[in-house]
């Protein structure tokens, strides 16, 4: 990783695997003073997504040059010849709004005495699932199934739960949370 040509490259030292879906995110710190050569670009590769920005980057490099605008950002694989796929791009300001899971659409159904539930999301992080909880007339909600998530991807994924207790309830709430891995 580099700013621009007149700065030293920073590689990491991890190892990645070629058929899988990562998570990057680049920062960059723009210091403004007289100096130009204090700005900060920093990649976290599969991040925890917390509140805050974890301490230490996965890869940081620190200007040596003079400041030059960011213009264009390039991604390469070392020498070998593969393809790189970006699913998207997102820009933001603070850190605390990145989402691990995109849910794009949630519907439910009812199917004899079936109560048939079925969501979609556009993106997921580190996503273990989703566990199923349901409350009756005000009661507390209670587990009742739970739907494995796809860990970490970028590519639209459906869902589908079916609860074959509807004869049982009447008045039925459902929420679903979903969970790390």
């Amino acid at each position: 990783m580099s700013k621009d040509s007149n700065t030293v490259l920073s590689f990491t030292t991890s190892s990645y695997s070629y058929v899988q879906t990562f998570l990057l995110i680049l920062k960059y710190e723009y210091v403004g003073d007289s100096a130009g050569s204090d700005d900060v670009l920093k990649l976290y590769i599969n991040p925890e997504l917390a509140e805050s920005e974890p301490a230490l980057p996965d890869l940081q490099n620190i200007d040596s040059g003079t400041d030059v605008v960011v213009g264009a950002i390039a991604l390469r694989q070392g020498t070998e010849v593969y393809s790189t796929q970006i699913d998207g791009i997102r820009v933001s300001t603070i850190w605390s709004d990145l989402v691990p899971v995109e849910l794009t659409s949630f519907t439910s159904t009812t199917e004899v005495n079936n109560f048939i539930l079925l969501w979609f999301t556009a993106s997921e992080l580190n996503n273990s699932g989703f566990e199923i909880q349901r409350s009756t007339q005000g009661s507390e909600f209670i587990t009742i199934g739970f739907t494995p998530g796809h860990g970490t991807t970028t590519e639209t994924k459906n869902y589908r739960f079916v609860d074959a207790s509807l004869s049982l309830y009447r008045n039925l709430s459902i929420q679903i949370e979903t969970g790390r891995l």
